[in-house]
């Protein structure tokens, strides 16, 4: 399973910091730098759709999609030179 389709199928409500009013990631729990009053569409790493993310799993999640993507492309080409 990839790690976009983990975190759409378990998605997760993360609880929100109100000792610190920051944001939580909802992929590992880790309170992020973001806070929770700023609007979502100013935030860096958040997915619309699932929610808040670390810089950490930002990046896994921006690493896998590189790699489907590469892999889509890849099956693309093969499948258009198969017909040539």
């Amino acid at each position: 399973m990839s790690f976009l389709s983990k975190i759409f199928r378990e998605k997760k409500t993360a609880p929100v910091s109100r000792q610190s009013e920051m944001e939580i990631c909802v992929e590992c729990g880790a309170t992020t730098s973001i806070p929770v009053s700023m609007p979502i569409d100013m935030r860096p790493n958040f997915v619309s759709g699932c929610g808040q993310l670390c810089p950490e799993c930002f990046s896994k999640l921006s690493s896998s999609l590189d790699d489907e993507a590469s892999q889509l492309v890849s099956c693309v080409f093969e499948k258009n030179d198969e017909n040539t």
